[in-house]
């Protein structure tokens, strides 16, 4: 079995999983995208998005189903596939079913719930999207997977506008590249310090 090691994992399949990936590694990681073929029911959209990553640098590993996860107290250490070993500094879970956080132990009731609400504002607002009903934000804190200190997720599921999704997936992307570099728990990082990055990138928050 390969070992392959990186400073950001991300694992997951449709355009939420390759945004994140091309936000970190545009943010400076070496980004490692696990189990993506760029194939969604927007066929365009998924091909544009892989094209970005391949130009950003991130590696593709395809059909990484991930059979288990090394798990150190509140760290993830590695995701296990069939064929190789992934080590990295930090995983984001865009899977569509949480693989890596169910595979860590952790039921998916304890993710947060998300629910966007039309013009509600958070200080730790990290993503926005405009709407026919107005503007949905996206939270940092919505992004956070309890009991684990170098992970994060993208919020998703029917309520969730798929615009405000694809920038929420951009923003923990960057978030997980700052993390990666500062050994930070996600938990312990100031949202403000991710906003500013943002916004330097051009985000309207």
């Amino acid at each position: 079995m390969r070992s392959t090691i990186c400073d950001v994992a991300v694992l997951g399949d449709g355009p939420m999983a390759l945004v994140a990936a091309t936000a970190a590694a545009v943010a400076g990681a070496d980004a490692l995208l696990l189990g993506a073929e760029g194939v969604d029911e927007d066929i365009l959209l998924a091909a544009i998005l892989a094209e970005q990553a391949r130009r950003t640098g991130v590696r593709r590993l395809a059909h990484c189903d991930v059979q288990r996860v090394v798990r150190r107290g509140r760290s993830l250490v590695a995701v296990v596939c069939e064929h190789a070993q992934i080590e990295a500094r930090f995983f984001i879970d865009a899977s569509e079913r949480c693989e890596v956080v169910a595979k860590a132990g952790i039921p998916a009731r304890a993710l947060p719930v998300y629910e966007p609400s039309p013009d509600r504002e958070y200080i730790d607002t990290i993503a926005v999207y405009d709407t026919a009903s107005g503007r949905c934000a996206l939270p940092y804190g919505a992004t956070l997977i309890p009991a684990l200190d170098n992970a994060l997720t993208v919020p998703r599921g029917d309520a969730v506008p798929a615009g405000l999704a694809i920038a929420g997936a951009h923003a923990v992307g960057v978030a997980a590249a700052l993390l990666a570099a500062s050994g930070q728990p996600a938990a312990a990082f100031d949202s403000a310090t991710l906003r500013e990055r943002l916004r330097d990138d051009g985000a309207r928050l």
